[in-house]
């Protein structure tokens, strides 16, 4: 079963939820919802267009908590009204923010993959708060696909806190030049770290710094043996390199064997010959 709401003959329907449960294969919010309470809408559907879809022509007030379990997609244009929260309770079911899309003063949590879908990587999701929990993960996508360097990113008009994993994904097919920082979150304050940060696409000789900021998340991009984030490799990485390998840090175990030896030392001498 498929639940839709939506404008019918000059007539819009509306779901009221206080503090309600729905299931349905497939959910199209294209009408009026409100939520009080904690209310839950769930997907069931086994095709992979079955989701719960806000859609432009409808209006939602959340005034309490609105827990979402299934892919979720929010799209542009839609109208958010109160100051609730929407919760996305599954860790296995993505939510995908469409370039533009705006959840105004409504607040935002997962438990599992967060997404902005966007034409050439430079999509803006905004919302009141986020809060990504330690089973969740944020996936960012970057490129230089229209001759300049575009991320996707989040505007926080309040506080973000962070857990979880940081995926990182470079789809152009040249490497990005080092030295570029890049804006992946703005909030008013921002709090927490990310436990693991993938990164893919970025070429053998290109490493990441992310850095949380007290009012942002930025991403610096420079070669694998810049160790010290400077977009140089000089004496000081050597150095830097030396002093984490003597003290058996693992970040100078490059090659993932638990063990510190000539191997390590011969893959940070490979990159530094590189350069930048």
């Amino acid at each position: 079963l498929d639940f839709v709401v939506r404008t019918e003959d000059g007539v819009t329907g509306s779901l009221i939820m206080n503090s309600g449960f729905l299931v349905a294969d497939d959910f199209s919010q294209n009408g009026n919802l409100v939520v009080n309470g904690t209310s839950q809408i769930r997907t069931t559907g086994p095709n992979p267009e079955d989701r719960i879809g806000f859609l432009s022509s409808g209006t939602n007030t959340i005034i309490g908590t609105l827990e979402v379990d299934g892919e979720t997609w929010f799209v542009p244009n839609t109208d958010f009204h109160g100051e609730g929260l929407i919760h996305a309770v599954s860790t296995v079911q993505r939510t995908f923010f469409q370039e533009g899309a705006d959840l105004m003063d409504i607040g935002f949590r997962s438990e599992g993959e967060v997404n902005i879908w966007s034409l050439f990587q430079s999509g803006q999701a905004t919302m009141a708060s986020m809060m990504l929990t330690n089973t969740a993960s944020l996936s960012i996508q970057m490129s230089d696909s229209l001759g300049e360097l575009a991320t996707e990113s989040y505007l926080i008009h309040d506080d973000a806190h962070v857990d979880g994993k940081l995926m990182l994904d470079w789809t152009s097919d040249n490497s990005p030049p080092v030295g570029e920082t890049l804006t992946i979150l703005e909030a008013a304050n921002v709090t927490g770290t990310f436990d693991e940060i993938e990164t893919t696409g970025f070429g053998s000789n290109r490493r990441v710094f992310v850095n949380i900021n007290p009012d942002s998340i930025t991403v610096f991009i420079t070669c694998s043996a810049d160790l010290n984030a400077d977009g140089n490799t000089n004496f000081f990485d050597v150095s830097q390199f030396m002093s984490e390998f003597a003290d058996m840090d693992p970040s100078a175990d490059l090659n993932n064997d638990g063990a510190f030896n000539f191997f390590d030392v011969s893959i940070f001498m490979s990159a530094f010959n590189l350069g930048c």
